[in-house]
């Protein structure tokens, strides 16, 4: 008796071929109906105004936030850091800056967001972290 011998991977790879062969295929051939994906990207128009709304050159006429602090409190929103320039500072849902303003930054920010904020009025001075609010 001269039996042959088939090795083992060559059994698997047989039922395999053979199951794949009578299975159905997995993606449908008709068309599905489905809404369509809309508009990916911001449209011309769209990125002018959300240009115009960067950095301290704002638009005057743009309406301010809806969501204001009760007058004389002062809420440090949070900090942009950009790759290129200064970090920019939120304070009542506006850039900080200026020296007229009732509220200066006078440090900061630091590794962990934290900004000094000085009252011009006054000179007292407190250290708020993004979220953290004032009353001076």
């Amino acid at each position: 008796m001269n039996s042959r011998l088939v090795p083992i991977p060559g059994v698997i790879t047989g039922l395999v071929i053979c199951l794949l062969a009578g299975s159905q295929p997995a993606i449908a051939l008709e068309p599905q109906a489905s809404a369509p994906l809309g508009r990916l990207f911001m449209s011309p128009e769209e990125r002018r105004a959300l240009d115009a709304g960067r950095g301290p050159w704002r638009d005057p006429a743009a309406p301010e936030a809806s969501l204001a602090p009760a007058p004389g409190r002062v809420v440090l929103n949070g900090v942009l850091r950009r790759s290129t320039g200064p970090a920019v500072v939120f304070i009542n849902g506006q850039p900080a800056g200026g020296k007229d303003a009732a509220v200066q930054v006078a440090r900061g920010p630091d590794r962990q967001n934290t900004v000094t904020v000085r009252d011009s009025a006054d000179g007292r001075s407190v250290q708020l972290r993004p979220g953290q609010s004032w009353t001076p």
